[in-house]
């Protein structure tokens, strides 16, 4: 189970003021006349001064002025979003499967409301989901912003609160509703360019015509926007992997130089030597086996420095169209019909990719098989490294081997998303009273493909560092140099035909489908001394489809990187809500506006069904003074990753208990459980990298998570102050909530099953 401490927020807004970023929708129009409409929160059609819930709102103004050119970043500026991923997140490409099943989304950015998670937080685009995005390590669990085309936002609601019995599965932190243009008459040409100091220059340009009349509006948009590359090398504190911390702590052992744990058969000796600097090719001595002019101890200051690889800024290139028409059947009937289509193409940069052999390895795939034949011609050691038990006795632990020669891993995305929704919207009088109500279908996809440089083929590694007679029998192979270093003149002792032996170029690719059919009825059933009790009725059909096809040399098992296999999977469900309004009391004492809400939701998916419910309260002791409160039930069903995802590994950054247990004040009981499972009692055991190898995979027999939320806040917006020569407007709000996540769908955390394994 999760469980989000609550917390209280204060937040001061002066409207008016150019200083501030953000507006907060107004929850008071003195002087203004009322309309009622369809806020994001409700499907009631109400006075959108009302609020029922904390709802912030960006006008197209607020957007433009911030000059970002991502729908993610924007997102990431509020005080409300957690840690998604963004274009700022370079890793996304070379991580590996995560333990939430989801997968993640290189080059894509998502949203995180409450620190919650982002497969939490539900997007929608006027009021209907958006297909979610498509993975190059799995099938994803959230929506990729990006793939929203910028230019045809007019405004977004953010309802920070959970909302799962108005718009289902997912909405348990909040909801960010994206509110397109609708209504355009003219032509409108923007542009933008903007920098920062290191680099990251940005391009975006648009290009919209539309025609409003009583009738028909029609709307096209075109827009381009191009973000280059921050490099971390530029940036001084990224140029290591802890900021500003130079010897060696948080590098990897994977090192250009190499490094060679194993029991040398002849004298007995464990070995842990690396490969001195400037040394082409290495003689080992076994009476002095980790000393001389060719090798050395390896110790902390021997680790790698990858952080001058990576990207603190990932590149990238959008293309989107948008294209929107409303038309008047009659004159309470418009039919309405929109598409948007995204082309985004994006790029991850790693350091190059360290190949890890030997039993002790951790791959979890072919390369912990891979031993070193002694008539290796490279061999400096005279004798096998042998990893296959069937051929003799194992002496062979670990050897690293960072190719420089072959230069960074880069992660190519080229990603495509289309979305065409339409349906009628009306309304129509009954017993003197106005209904409305709306039928809509929509069908969208997300497409990943992504290119990966840099990738090693393990089976032709195995061969190359295999008997010599092996490989010269076969067309290509050249043997591998694995032991060389950088050699004297800094360049390699891997030769560009040992690299085009072992390296490969890696394609994977992975989809998602939406298709979804609703229906809306709201209005007023019978009016009551304070107002009319309102109610709003719905239902939706929705299916997800989704897979992931990993380059079929991964799938083979026979790649040098993380292993992953084929996930797909489908889910459909049938959901029915009912929500309802009722005002109490108006105009008294105490009590100038006093409303409760209700509402219900039913949804019945092919695994499992669920029935969740929320309750509202909106009171006005007096007209400056607004309190409101929700208490509800929240819901998310397992993902398409969750419930099929195949199984795949996650490098994750782990402490071993037993490493450095000596020095590093574990307690006696920790250090004789270590002891008893095979760790060398004078302490001298340090494991060798930090990111450590855990394996996940998805589980059919999953049900839905709930949660249980509860928000109250107070608004106070004193009429002296509106309109006032020095503001527009004073809100005082303070919000407190709390969500509890219960049954949360995720992997066990593998520090805690580490340690587990050591303290039972």
């Amino acid at each position: 189970m999760i469980s989000i401490a609550s917390r209280s927020l204060l937040a001061l807004v002066i409207t008016g003021l150019a200083l501030l970023a953000w507006p907060v929708a107004s929850v008071f129009g003195q002087g203004a006349d009322k309309e009622e409409m369809v806020v994001t929160g409700s499907r009631i059609r109400q006075d959108p001064l009302e609020e029922k819930a904390p709802l912030m709102t960006l006008q197209r103004a607020d957007i433009d002025r911030t000059g970002l050119t991502s729908l993610g970043e924007l997102m990431q500026r509020l005080t409300t979003s957690g840690s998604p991923l963004t274009t700022r997140q370079n890793n996304s490409g070379n991580a590996g499967f995560p333990p939430d099943g989801g997968g993640i989304g290189a080059g894509a950015a998502t949203a995180d409301l409450r620190n919650l998670g982002s497969k939490r937080t539900l997007v929608l685009v006027d009021g209907l989901r958006w297909v979610s995005e498509s993975s190059a390590s799995g099938v994803g669990s959230a929506v990729d912003l990006n793939s929203i085309p910028l230019s045809a936002i007019e405004r977004i609601e953010i309802l920070e609160d959970g909302a799962s019995a108005i718009y289902g599965s997912d909405a348990i932190a909040g909801v960010i509703n994206v509110i397109t243009k609708k209504h355009f008459d003219g032509m409108e040409l923007a542009a933008y360019v903007g920098t920062y100091d290191e680099g990251g220059e940005t391009q975006d340009y648009s290009i919209t015509f539309g025609k409003d009349t009583d009738d028909m509006s029609f709307l096209f948009s075109v827009g381009y926007i191009e973000q280059k590359r921050v490099k971390a090398s530029d940036i001084e504190q990224a140029r290591t992997p802890i900021p500003f911390v130079t010897d060696g702590t948080g590098g990897s052992s994977g090192t250009p130089q190499s490094r060679f744990l194993f029991n040398d058969p002849n004298t007995g000796s464990d070995i842990d030597c690396t490969t001195n600097d400037g040394v082409d090719g290495p003689v080992y001595d076994p009476a002095n086996p980790c000393a001389g002019d060719d090798f050395h101890p390896f110790a902390t200051a021997d680790r790698f420095n990858f952080a001058p690889f990576n990207l603190v800024l990932a590149p990238s290139e959008r293309v989107n169209i948008y294209t929107q028409v409303q038309y008047k059947l009659t004159p309470n009937i418009q039919l309405y019909a929109k598409g948007m289509y995204t082309n985004r193409e994006s790029t991850n940069q790693a350091a190059p990719e360290p190949l890890f052999i030997g039993p002790d390895a951790g791959n979890g795939n072919l390369m912990d098989t891979i031993g070193v034949s002694a008539t290796n011609p490279f061999n400096p050691f005279g004798f096998d490294l042998n990893a296959d038990p069937n051929a003799g006795p194992v002496n062979f632990v670990f050897a690293g081997r960072r190719p420089l020669e072959a230069g960074p891993r880069i992660f190519e995305q080229n990603v495509n998303t289309w979305y065409v929704a339409g349906g009628l919207q009306g309304e129509f009088a009954a017993a003197n009273r106005s209904f409305y109500w709306d039928l809509n279908a929509l069908t969208s996809q997300n497409r990943a493909d992504q290119i990966k440089q840099g990738a090693f083929n393990s089976s032709h590694i195995k061969i190359a560092l295999g008997p010599v007679d092996t490989c010269a029998a076969i067309s290509g192979c050249v043997p591998l140099n694995f032991f060389g270093g950088q050699g004297s003149d800094g360049s390699g002792t891997i030769t560009p035909e040992m690299l085009s032996w072992i390296g490969f170029t890696q394609k994977d690719v992975a989809q998602q489908d939406l298709f979804e059919v609703s229906g809306n009825i709201s209005g007023d059933i019978v009016d009551l001394p304070a107002g009319a009790l309102a109610f709003a009725v719905g239902f939706a059909h929705r299916e997800q489809d989704g897979f992931f096809q990993p380059d079929a040399i991964v799938v083979a098992g026979e790649s040098a990187g993380i292993p992953a296999q084929p996930t797909a999977g489908s889910i459909d469900v049938d959901e029915f809500y009912g929500e309802i309004s009722i005002p109490i009391l108006e105009g008294m004492f105490l009590a100038q506006y006093l409303e409760v809400s209700g509402a219900v939701r039913y949804s019945d998916y092919d695994l499992f069904d669920d029935t969740i419910t929320q309750f509202g309260l909106n009171w006005r002791p007096i007209t400056d003074l607004l309190v409101r409160a929700t208490v509800s039930e929240g819901f998310r069903a397992p993902t398409i990753g969750e419930l099929f995802g195949s199984a795949a590994r996650f490098d994750q950054t782990l402490t071993d208990p037993c490493s450095d247990m000596l020095n590093l004040g574990q307690s006696q009981a920790t250090i004789d459980n270590c002891i008893a499972l095979g760790v060398p009692a004078d302490g001298s055991y340090v494991q060798f990298n930090p990111q450590i190898s855990t394996a996940t995979g998805g589980n059919d027999t999953l049900t839905p998570e709930t949660a249980d939320s509860f928000t109250v806040g107070i608004v106070y917006a004193p009429e002296w102050a509106t309109d006032a020569s020095w503001s527009s407007g004073v809100e005082l709000e303070v919000t407190y909530w709390d969500h509890e996540v219960e049954n949360a769908i995720q992997a066990f955390e593998a520090q805690i099953q580490l340690d587990g394994c050591v303290d039972s």
